[in-house]
């Protein structure tokens, strides 16, 4: 062992195992953005979600849709088109949705390109 002149060998105190505190684990994770939509999600509409997406901070993404009544071809194109630009970014999505627009998403592939589950509410 290798040790400098002089220097005193250091002594560390025991700790018994049920009074040594638990390790905590530290994850560096990207900051998550929430984005909640309410009401239709058609064309006329879609533009709000590509916009709070452009102005999303980068990072992994929630895109929280169980307050969607409707939703269009239109719609299901804004939902792949921010999927696709929150992963261009290096961030992971997960897509919230009712149960009525669950099935209809999945046939449209948004869940082989992001987590896609059943929410009952918001994503909270």
């Amino acid at each position: 062992m290798l040790s400098a002149p002089g220097a005193r060998p250091v002594e560390f105190a025991r700790r018994s195992p049920i009074s040594a505190p638990a390790p905590r684990m530290v994850w560096a994770t990207p900051p998550t953005t929430r984005i909640r939509l309410a009401g239709a999600l058609t064309a006329r509409t879609a533009e709000e979600l590509r916009r709070r997406v452009r102005e999303a901070a980068p990072g992994d993404a929630v895109i929280d849709l169980t307050g969607v009544t409707e939703i269009d071809q239109c719609g299901i194109g804004a939902v792949l088109g921010a999927i696709r630009a929150v992963r261009g970014g290096g961030g992971q999505v997960a897509v919230v949705v009712g149960a009525q627009h669950h099935r209809r998403l999945a046939e449209h592939g948004v869940g082989r390109l992001a987590r896609l589950r059943i929410g009952a509410g918001s994503c909270d």
